[in-house]
């Protein structure tokens, strides 16, 4: 699936962090935010809720999968940096 617009996106949000399905950030900005079912997780452990790609310091984009918990530690350590 495809989130088809921005209104599509918190309901998204919500079913990933519950585990519902897994949000695949584009690889560049021309592309669209997809999701997958959680059973098409190949990697090691349980699905995450969010997986993007970082450069790191190669420059050649690496894929990221972040857990449902790492996602709103982030924001409020964020809030609490703010």
């Amino acid at each position: 699936m495809t989130a088809q617009t921005v209104e599509d996106l918190p309901a998204a949000i919500d079913r990933a962090l519950a585990g519902r399905s897994i949000l695949v950030l584009p690889r560049n900005r021309d592309d669209s935010i997809t999701e997958v079912a959680p059973s098409q997780w190949r990697g090691a452990g349980r699905a995450p809720a969010l997986i993007l790609f970082t450069s790191g310091s190669t420059g050649t984009a690496k894929a990221v999968a972040l857990s449902a918990d790492a996602l709103p530690t982030s924001a409020r350590a964020t809030a609490r940096f703010l």
